[in-house]
C-alpha cells in the first residue's frame, strides 16, 4: 500500500482530491483539511483504479478510499469536483 502523503506521491494525491479535474483551490483546501482532521496516511488501495490509484469504490458523487488516523483505518469518502451535490 502505498501512502499518498509522502512527498513522491504528492501529484497522484493531486489527482485524487480534485477528480476528475485538477483544480489547485480545490486540491488546497481539501489537503487543509485532511491535515486539520489529523489523518496521517492516505493510502492506494483497492480494486479500482483511477489515473493508476487504487481505490476501494467510485460512484457518480464520491471516491472511496483507505486512510489511517491515529493508528487506525478508516474509509474517506471524497466529493468528485462534478458532483451534482455542493456537500456530503
Amino acid at each position: 500500500m502505498e501512502n499518498l502523503l509522502d512527498s513522491e506521491n504528492r501529484e497522484s494525491l493531486k489527482l485524487l482530491l480534485t477528480y476528475p479535474l485538477f483544480d489547485e483551490n480545490t486540491y488546497d483546501s481539501r489537503m487543509k483539511e485532511l491535515l486539520t482532521l489529523d489523518i496521517n496516511s492516505v493510502f492506494s488501495f483497492g480494486k479500482v483504479q483511477i489515473h493508476r490509484i487504487c481505490i476501494l469504490g467510485k460512484g457518480s458523487v464520491g471516491l472511496v478510499t483507505l486512510v489511517k488516523y491515529r493508528k487506525k483505518y478508516f474509509v474517506l469518502k471524497i466529493r468528485r469536483t462534478d458532483a451534482n451535490r455542493a456537500n456530503m
